[in-house]
């Protein structure tokens, strides 16, 4: 083509498309930003913002429940939730972030934002459904970051009796009395959560033999002991095998190993996992090659038509949204600027927001095991941090991983404020830190930050008092003690 309309499209305006739009307008490149729904993607509306206010309004409705535990008067008789006012919320606080991801303030950088359904022509050519008829637009370079929806699995009945997802749980008008949530996974797990706070009665259904199951078994056994104690009944490897109607219920035919069994209720929440958005963008036409589910790339994230990216949750790697955005600085790096740049996803920390919070970076144990990495774990659990006493959150604990020259390879946190709590090993991490740079600092008392020490104490108290330090001791400088007995 001898001519194009912009120097560069982006297809998807969610956290990935939203970077690469932001530096390369404000670079000078002339750019088209395309958005089928709502600039600010998934996250914004039907994942991270809105599920986080869930979370709050639901823990605090759970805290009111429990006023003994921390020597307060019982509140008996509290109402039932409305929902209504707690998805008013949900909206304002959604409405009070949109403005950063707005079409007017990308306009004001210089992007050009179409709002409407696009499909290649060509690998160069996109056009664009809008409500005032079709635009065709041409660019020698294209980035899709179109990002991702749920997967649903077509359970026999499950179209016909109809179900939510994490898109329609946020615009329900009652709290479901009975709650089936289809998935283990963060979403499933921190959604189930929530409703079982805000008075549904919960069950977890899965596959899977564990809750969380990328973690290690035992960080999320703090999460199952809560979960359970909370009333969530919990079913393991299981199948779905049919879904129907019921006397005006929902009700879901299971298999285990214990045979045919059924629930029964009033909602299907379905949290089995994600899918790229890629069905409607008629990608037959680009020569762009798929696994069926997601678009590959490269460690470029180029696809296999190299002036074409893919970020964000679009390409199946990672799908967190720091990690879309980190994907779109990489895609600046070469769309805009023409320098190499590549994505390394070696040390991507994620948190999930349950109670307790689990949060991750680095190697965890089932990850090391499968690459071969030889691996020691210091360790250490929140009953003995004074300010998880003093907050009566001492369920969960931390586990460091550290290879054989003491340097920190992972960290995994399950505890109060584990999202919080992950910086210091985040920058461990990174900078190939030794564990004893984790514990000189001095740390303010009470705090939960001190885990970190309690747990390195323990690991450099037995390389420090031991016979071997105190026979030399006694040698070198004529102590007389003998130590612990």
């Amino acid at each position: 083509m001898s001519r194009y309309s912009h120097d560069l499209i982006v297809i998807g305006g969610g956290a990935a498309g939203l970077t690469l739009t932001s530096g390369a307008a404000q670079l000078g490149m002339k750019t088209a930003l395309v958005e089928k729904e709502h600039m600010g993607g998934d996250c914004l509306y039907y994942g991270c913002v809105p599920s986080k206010t869930l979370l709050k309004s639901s823990s605090i409705w759970e805290q009111l429940s429990r006023t003994p535990d921390w020597g307060l008067p019982g509140l008996n008789n509290l109402p039932p939730v409305d929902a209504v006012p707690l998805m008013s919320r949900i909206r304002s606080v959604i409405g009070s972030i949109a403005y950063n991801d707005s079409p007017e303030r990308f306009r004001s950088l210089g992007a050009e934002v179409y709002l409407g359904s696009p499909r290649f022509t060509s690998d160069h050519e996109v056009e664009v459904e809008t409500t005032e008829g079709y635009v065709k637009l041409s660019a020698p370079k294209l980035t899709i970051a179109t990002g991702s929806s749920a997967l649903i699995i077509p359970f026999p009945g499950l179209k016909e009796t109809g179900y939510l997802t994490n898109r329609e749980i946020f615009n329900i008008k009652e709290i479901p009395r009975k709650l089936l949530v289809i998935g283990s996974g963060p979403i499933g797990i921190e959604l189930g959560q929530a409703m079982a706070n805000l008075g549904s009665e919960v069950t977890i259904l899965t596959k899977s033999g564990q809750i969380l199951p990328v973690e290690d078994d035992d960080m999320t056994r703090p999460v199952k002991k809560i979960i359970e104690n909370k009333g969530i009944k919990l079913i393991f490897n299981a199948e779905v095998t049919r879904v129907t109607k019921a006397s005006g219920n929902k009700e879901v035919k299971y298999r285990t190993s214990e045979g045919e069994q059924s629930w029964r209720g009033d909602e299907i929440l379905m949290a089995t996992g994600r899918r790229g958005n890629i069905d409607m963008l008629n990608l037959e036409n680009t020569g762009i090659e798929t696994n069926g589910r997601y678009i590959k790339v490269d460690n470029s994230l180029r696809t296999n038509r190299k002036h074409i990216m893919a970020i964000g949750d679009v390409n199946g790697k990672y799908q967190f949204t720091h990690v879309a955005g980190a994907e779109g600085g990489v895609a600046v790096r070469r769309q805009v600027l023409g320098l190499p740049a590549s994505m390394s996803y070696a040390a991507v920390p994620w948190v999930t927001y349950v109670k307790p919070e689990i949060a991750s970076i680095g190697y965890n144990e089932k990850r090391a095991v499968a690459e071969g990495i030889r691996y020691k774990t210091v360790e250490t659990e929140f009953s003995f941090n004074d300010r998880a006493q003093t907050e009566g959150e001492t369920s969960g604990r931390i586990k460091i991983l550290i290879n054989r020259k003491d340097i920190v390879i992972g960290t995994q946190i399950a505890g109060p404020h584990a999202g919080e709590l992950l910086s210091p090993a985040i920058y461990a991490v990174n900078g190939g830190w030794k564990i004893s740079r984790l514990y000189s600092p001095i740390l303010p008392y009470p705090t939960l930050t001190e885990i970190y020490k309690k747990a390195i104490g323990g690991y450099i108290g037995d390389r420090l008092f031991n016979n071997r330090v105190r026979s030399f001791l006694k040698i070198t400088r004529g102590y007389r003690g003998s130590g612990p007995v």
